[in-house]
């Protein structure tokens, strides 16, 4: 179903949003907005911020905003979302080597490991996310495999950092934004749920999430670990840091596409080699940024959140927001854990009484610095497929 939403916000010290409707997230926006209020108290918005698909949902209307900020629609970020067209597209800017050997067809991985008989493979759904569909194989046993036509092939990196004995997964944030890449210093580990080993194809040993666990088994399930805490946190950060110089060319389009009122947070995935150095796995737009674990969810989802708000809304540079240059590697120290102040994430601020028929469609948002949840509905009326909905302070 498309929805639209237009609402309004008066006061100084305001934010106005619309965030996809029903998105566990919206807690951490929260969050993320109640600490700029407290932040800029005399800020008056002119502007309003979306977090939308528009393949799913229709936009608001500016109204009488003087500004829209929407996410970078899909058919731009499709082409790295997409594991096969992003492999192509890293081949063609000759930046392949930054991720894993990724094949179109069996045959092209058989020949590219014929002196490694003990290759692992994934085969994965190119459009999947969350480990859907993902099979792990030997080489002996792709012999026998044929791919249909959205399946690709990429062979495992199997010499890899561990966390207590166990596979690790990074999880990075990336922003895309006014013709600029820039890397938030926050990230998360997913470790595994068994003990890593190197030909393993058990999935609770090389897919890191919880449906391909033994929910039975509470020691087989995937932890997810706030990483700047860690004592190897700038030694990860900076080897993600430079694969994603190394693939700048390749990013390019993307990067070139967005502009002042558009943006784009990418949540990537990478693995670190026993070398040092990172491979990255996946891009996914508009990832997920909430947990059921108040560590993240504070020290990671909510700062990340935050320093993107501040950018994308009010022009800040986030200290915690490194800008990606091509051929240009930054320097920094990253620094000790500082806690933001955020707070464990609280249930949705609107109202039961507010839902509408289509209770996941009920619009988000207006904060301000004396004013932290949504202001009550004054009048809402369905007109076609359209729900619109007025909100004020109260």
């Amino acid at each position: 179903m498309n929805s639209q939403f237009a609402w309004a916000s008066r006061g100084p010290g305001k934010f106005s949003c619309c965030l996809w409707p029903g998105l566990p997230e919206q807690c951490n926006f929260d969050a993320a907005f109640r600490r700029l209020s407290a932040e800029y108290p005399g800020h008056v918005s002119q502007t309003l911020f979306t977090y939308l698909c528009e393949r799913f949902h229709q936009l608001p209307q500016q109204g009488a905003f003087s500004r829209l900020v929407y996410f970078m629609p899909t058919t731009i970020t499709n082409n790295w979302d997409n594991k096969r067209i992003c492999a192509l597209l890293m081949k063609n800017a000759n930046c392949e080597a930054a991720f894993p050997p990724t094949f179109m067809t069996v045959s092209a991985a058989l020949a590219a490991t014929v002196y490694n008989p003990a290759a692992l493979f994934y085969i994965k759904e190119e459009s999947a996310t969350r480990g859907a569909g993902i099979e792990v194989v030997t080489r002996d046993m792709l012999l026998y495999r044929t791919l249909t036509n959205t399946q690709i092939v990429q062979q495992a990196v199997q010499d890899i950092e561990l966390f207590e004995g166990r596979k690790l997964v990074i999880r990075f944030y990336l922003l895309i934004h006014r013709g600029k890449a820039f890397l938030h210093r926050r990230g998360a580990l997913v470790v595994h749920g068994k003990p890593y080993e190197r030909n393993s194809t058990d999935m609770q040993v090389q897919v890191l999430h919880d449906h391909a666990c033994d929910t039975a088994n509470p020691s087989t399930k995937s932890r997810v670990i706030v990483m700047h805490k860690l004592e190897k946190a700038g030694q990860w950060y900076h080897a993600i840091a430079d694969r994603l110089h190394e693939i700048m060319p390749a990013l390019k389009p993307l990067i070139d596409a967005s502009t002042h009122d558009t943006y784009a947070l990418v949540g990537g995935d990478a693995l670190i080699e026993s070398t040092g150095q990172a491979k990255l796995l996946e891009f996914n737009f508009m990832p997920s940024m909430f947990t059921t674990l108040d560590d993240y969810n504070i020290n990671v989802a909510q700062p990340v959140l935050r320093d993107v708000l501040a950018m994308v809304l009010l022009g800040e540079s986030p200290v915690e927001f490194d800008e990606l240059h091509q051929n240009h590697r930054f320097q920094f120290t990253l620094p000790s854990f500082v806690p933001h102040g955020f707070q464990s994430p609280q249930p949705s601020f609107v109202p039961d009484a507010l839902q509408s028929p289509q209770p996941s469609f009920v619009p988000t948002g207006c904060y301000g610095h004396d004013q932290h949840r949504v202001a009550p509905l004054q009048a809402w009326q369905e007109t076609g497929s359209m729900w619109q909905a007025l909100i004020a302070v109260q």
